[in-house]
């Protein structure tokens, strides 16, 4: 019945071993409920027990630890860390993706491939490596690390987005001046 409709509907068979079309809802089962409450729980109870912790402390030392001029000087440092890594993430990582996708490069496999590499390399390699063999320890080789090491969170979906993308939308825009 199903596949008569399937047939009905494209006009061509449908694939062999596709078998009957799922059309309800099954509700999980309470076991799988039970499991995945046990793991939230699991995971909750150190979170829970240390916020209630740092609360019932009398003095309102752990607020004092939140306004002391280090933990702002370490707040406004990882902000400027993230701005500028994701600054640069996306210099790198938009126009290499175009590239890719919309240009006739050479070895055009050969640079998705490339581009893919430090997915490879867990991130705390790559910066140790960064540390063996540069004396730059600071905010900067900071920078180049996690930049080159993220460029391929943009690359990727950005040059699938691109191939994917139809080339007639583009050239319309193009024709209106964009």
């Amino acid at each position: 019945m199903t596949q008569d409709l399937a047939a009905r509907r494209t006009g061509t068979p449908p694939a062999a071993g596709l078998g009957r079309l799922r059309t309800t809802r099954s509700r999980p089962s309470p076991v799988l409920l039970l499991l995945a409450a046990a793991v939230v729980a699991l995971v909750a109870t150190p979170v829970v027990f240390i916020v209630t912790e740092l609360l019932a402390q009398p003095d309102g030392s752990v607020w004092q630890a939140f306004w002391r001029p280090r933990t702002q000087t370490l707040t406004l440092n990882t902000i400027a860390l993230v701005v500028t890594v994701t600054t640069g993430t996306l210099l790198i990582g938009l126009p290499t993706a175009y590239l890719i996708a919309r240009t006739d490069l050479a070895w055009r496999r050969g640079w998705q491939v490339l581009t893919a590499l430090p997915l490879a390399v867990p991130s705390y390699v790559a910066g140790f490596a960064w540390v063996s063999l540069t004396p730059g320890r600071g905010f900067w080789g900071s920078v180049i690390v996690i930049t080159l090491v993220s460029t391929p969170y943009v690359t990727l979906p950005v040059t699938a987005a691109l191939l994917r993308a139809d080339t007639d939308a583009e050239s319309v825009a193009r024709t209106l001046g964009a």
